[in-house]
């Protein structure tokens, strides 16, 4: 029987994985590491060894364990054991907290696409847009591995949070200050006329779904999405209740261009209760419940289910937070009679409403919820960022 263990470093961004054989031996045969440039995957066969360097994306963990999977199913691995640490035997892949910087994998994904681009340039600029609320830009000689400058950005907040690094990685300037345009803002600071702008953007990544066969020859490809809506709660108030669920979930599927879920295809809005952060795992599961329910119906086991945005080990992570920072968590449960139909539904919530259909959400929310929640549908990552920078202004000032 062949094994596969993969073994979770707990203090660097490092990923190992080694082929056990029925005689028991041990041979490492891929090997993933975060560096500044994007993610290192080292492959070992027993011809060759292959290494390549992929983008960073929000989701660091599915892709992680997409290669891994893919390893696997490549030596036709039987069992797989991940392990957190030496000596910590997990149900699931568990990465250490650095690779859950935002921050690091943004800079390193805007270093990747100016390092991989092919241009005839004295100057390159990566700029990544990494998520709804954060970019990122590596200015780059074409000649020299190392950038001359790396910018990061946070529009979360107002004014906008911008940090500039040297060719050393040191932070030089950390600013507050209204940037409407980063492409033009990152172009001002190279006093350089030869130059090309790289665009790349990481977000709109969605799951893969899993495909159900029915007797009937009817085929399913079914998923679930989770995404958050922020709010706060800065007076210590009561906790706000939503008035109306039903009407909430109808504009929501509304503004993402979703249909209502049907036998065939549609879309499943399921919308948990205000919460705090320390909360949140627990109200997550609630929500969960409710999807599995249906899924039931549907004759998928839950165990087969990925719930994208959900996860599990960042969510048993949040010990801690202040009372005035809320999320209300709401499951899209996908249905796709085609994988096509699966992967259009998937996409558009997954890049949330168009710029009208924010403000109409914002208004329903503010109308059947609170003032202090804003009509923007973010995933985990972007709303634990957001509330760590607000969390350190406030430190600040105190």
């Amino acid at each position: 029987m062949k094994i596969l263990q993969v073994l979770s470093n707990e203090s660097e961004p490092k990923v190992s994985c080694s082929l056990l054989d029925k005689e028991g031996q041990q041979k490492e045969i891929l090997h993933i590491e975060l560096q500044d440039n994007g993610l290192h995957i080292y492959k070992r066969t027993m011809e060759d060894e292959d290494h390549y360097i992929l983008p960073p994306i929000p989701e660091i963990d599915s892709l992680i364990k997409e290669i891994i999977e893919e390893v696997a199913d490549e030596l036709s691995v039987e069992t797989i054991i991940y392990k957190f640490g030496q000596d910590n035997e997990t149900e699931d892949l568990i990465l250490s907290s650095i690779w859950h910087d935002l921050e690091k994998l943004a800079l390193a994904a805007s270093k990747h696409a100016a390092v991989s681009s092919e241009v005839e340039t004295k100057v390159v600029i990566g700029i990544v847009k990494f998520s709804n609320f954060i970019q990122a830009a590596t200015i780059l000689r074409k000649e020299d591995s190392f950038p001359l400058m790396q910018i990061f950005a946070d529009f979360s907040t107002e004014p906008h949070s911008i940090k500039l690094y040297n060719e050393m990685g040191q932070l030089i300037e950390n600013r507050k200050e209204k940037v409407d345009d980063f492409e033009e803002y990152v172009k001002s600071l190279v006093n350089e006329d030869d130059f090309i702008v790289i665009y790349r953007e990481s977000i709109g990544r969605s799951p893969s779904p899993i495909e159900v066969k029915y007797s009937n020859g009817a085929t399913l490809y079914v998923g679930v999405i989770f995404k958050y809506i922020i709010g706060f709660n800065p007076d210590d108030a009561l906790m706000p209740k939503i008035k109306n669920k039903r009407r909430l979930s109808t504009v929501i599927r509304g503004t993402t261009y979703v249909d209502r879920l049907s036998e065939s295809s549609g879309v499943d809005v399921v919308i948990g209760n205000p919460v705090t952060l320390d909360k949140l795992d627990i109200e997550t599961q609630k929500v969960k419940k409710r999807i599995r329910r249906t899924l039931l119906k549907l004759g998928v086991a839950d165990s087969e289910i990925d719930y994208f945005g959900a996860d599990q080990t960042v969510l048993r992570e949040i010990k801690e937070s202040n009372p005035w920072m809320l999320l209300v968590p709401v499951g899209f449960l996908i249905l796709g009679s085609t994988k096509k139909e699966f992967e259009d539904f998937a996409s558009r919530i997954m890049m949330g409403p168009t710029p009208d259909g924010m403000e109409i959400l914002d208004e329903e929310i503010k109308r059947n919820l609170s003032n202090m929640f804003v009509g923007y549908l973010a995933s985990l990552e972007e709303a634990l960022i957001l509330y760590s920078d607000i969390d350190e202004e406030v430190s600040k000032d105190e």
